[in-house]
């Protein structure tokens, strides 16, 4: 395609890089960019974005920052929600919920949309550390402005809580549920029939 000039463009790469980072082949990769640059393709937001994932998805936060510097004042390109959303990741991966958080605020401000993947990280991350109230706290706290979003997170928090044997806390959040007319899967229906209406 490069050869004959049949319109290669940054998006033709898309499928290399997002198959070599999925595969964690970072070197592969980069020796991708470079080949691109070579044939004065520049490289775009979403390919920043598959490399970015793939160093925060292994908590690698040192090379996603200087990533995310490059991206922003070498290259001009302004962050996006899949940005975002491998920041809020790779802050997660790293048990660094603080920063999960504050990676959520910052989307928020941008005006990025919101993904449900990166509420599942932060739920997945503050559970893994202990903060169960502070999940639910977290859950109830975009209650109601999406539905889908709440179907998704309060269903993942209930289901992790029951895993966790953390029944308190998963009886308040299918109570929850039902008071506000979130749909429950089978499990959380006979999780909430056999705990919360006896």
């Amino acid at each position: 395609m490069v050869r004959n000039r049949f319109g290669a463009n940054a998006v033709t790469f898309h499928p290399i890089l997002n198959a070599l980072t999925k595969k964690k082949k970072m070197e592969e990769a980069w020796r991708v960019v470079d080949l691109m640059r070579e044939i004065q393709i520049p490289i775009d937001l979403t390919g920043y974005n598959y490399l970015l994932t793939a160093y925060c998805h292994a908590g690698d936060l040192t090379s996603a920052a200087e990533l995310l510097t490059k991206m922003e004042e070498e290259e001009g390109l302004r962050a996006d929600t899949r940005t975002y959303d491998a920041l809020v990741l790779g802050a997660c991966r790293t048990g660094k919920v603080e920063g999960a958080l504050a990676m959520l605020r910052r989307m928020e401000e941008d005006g990025a949309p919101l993904l449900y993947a990166s509420h599942a990280h932060v739920i997945g991350a503050m559970l893994s550390v202990g903060y169960y109230e502070q999940a639910v706290e977290f859950v109830m706290s975009y209650g109601g402005r999406d539905e889908g979003l709440d179907e998704q997170s309060f269903g993942l928090l209930a289901s992790r809580l029951i895993n966790l044997k953390r029944f308190d806390e998963a009886r308040f959040v299918v109570q929850e549920m039902k008071r506000r007319g979130i749909k429950m899967g089978d499990k959380l229906k006979e999780f909430y029939y056999s705990h919360v209406t006896v």
